[in-house]
């Protein structure tokens, strides 16, 4: 059996990495280290070939080709001294950078989160595709249903305004039950990135639209979010019970 490589951890995100690998698979942190002791061993190498070159040349010779063959040797390794510590420099600072606008980014959603302009943060969170991620969610979840309710309640307060017939009426009908379907899933999933009390506040302005316009009962409005069953869901049905009964 071959040995195992030894595993290590990475000295800048805490991964598991192999030490023979120059990059960390998960952050970019480079093994300058690693790096340079290869270089050493091609160097070393390059040195016994040098060497062996030397002894069948004349003495003069090997002496002019020595002093040439040690220059190019020093110069390549400062090159690659060089060239190594100004990537990591210009790694750092993009590090550096795009932590600083991601920290700005989350500070920008975490006003609008905590002021409930959550109309203002589903364009902020949706018009910004560089950070995403867990991190992000309870602004992504708080967005999705924020959106969904703000087409729900235009749709319906449309309707009822204008009159709207059972095919206008069912389509407003889809869009409120997809806005309480989201919220339901969320409080299902228990609110895992602590979006409750603004997802209930939405789900609440939801309702209160729904009161204002054809004031659903509850079992009405329990059978809709049953019912829904994504973008194809069909409320004609309802919409024309509840068109009759008005």
């Amino acid at each position: 059996m071959s040995a195992q490589k030894e595993v290590k951890l990475c000295p800048k995100c805490g991964a598991k990495r192999s030490e023979n690998e120059l990059k960390c698979p998960y952050c970019g942190y480079y093994n300058d280290s690693l790096s340079l002791k290869r270089e050493e061993e091609k160097l070393e190498n390059l040195h016994d070939e040098h060497v062996k070159t030397m002894e069948e040349m004349p003495e003069k010779l090997v002496t002019k080709n020595r002093r040439r063959m040690f220059t190019l040797l020093a110069l390549f390794v400062i090159a690659v001294v060089i060239i190594i510590a100004a990537w990591n420099i210009l790694s750092d600072m993009k590090d550096k950078n795009e932590y600083k606008a991601m920290q700005a980014y989350m500070a920008k959603l975490e006003e609008l989160y905590s002021n409930g302009d959550y109309d203002e943060l589903f364009d902020a969170y949706y018009n910004n595709s560089r950070f995403h991620g867990s991190s992000f969610g309870k602004y992504e979840n708080t967005a999705d249903v924020a959106n969904a309710r703000y087409y729900a309640v235009r749709s319906l307060k449309d309707c009822y305004e204008k009159k709207g017939d059972v095919n206008e009426l069912a389509e407003a009908l889809r869009k409120t039950f997809r806005c309480l379907r989201m919220a339901q899933n969320l409080r299902e999933k228990g609110f895992i990135y602590g979006e409750k009390e603004a997802v209930e506040s939405i789900e609440a302005e939801m309702l209160a639209a729904i009161n204002d316009t054809y004031a659903l009962t509850d079992e009405d409005i329990e059978e809709g979010i049953n019912a829904y069953d994504g973008y194809d869901s069909d409320y004609s049905e309802m919409a024309e019970r509840i068109l009759n009964g008005m």
